[in-house]
């Protein structure tokens, strides 16, 4: 859903404001959400390519190693395996993070 705002003529020169909105409607306050299967964090398997962000803040193009319910264990391209990091599968839950490469 894409939603428009309209200004009043005094406010022309500034730029339109677009909103997007996704709603997404379960059955139950129990149930799964439907798009849940489709999140990135949900998706992944060993041998998948992703960007992945260290310690430092830092994006690497790496492959994904292990996977646990929680965690991800990666190998950055370039680097020794000492290197690999362990990290969440959920964004935000800590420093690392995971971008997929598709």
């Amino acid at each position: 859903l894409k939603i428009g705002l309209t200004q009043p003529q005094s406010q022309k020169s500034q730029p339109v404001v677009v909103v997007e909105l996704l709603i997404e409607i379960r059955s139950s306050p129990t149930a799964r959400w439907v798009r849940e299967s489709l999140e990135l964090e949900n998706r992944l398997q060993v041998g998948d390519f992703v960007d992945a962000q260290d310690s430092a803040r830092q994006w690497y193009e790496a492959i994904v190693r292990e996977v646990a319910p929680d965690t991800v264990k990666v190998h950055y391209f370039g680097w020794g395996s000492k290197w690999d990091a362990i990290l969440p599968r959920r964004r935000g839950a800590a420093e690392g993070k995971l971008k997929s490469k598709s």
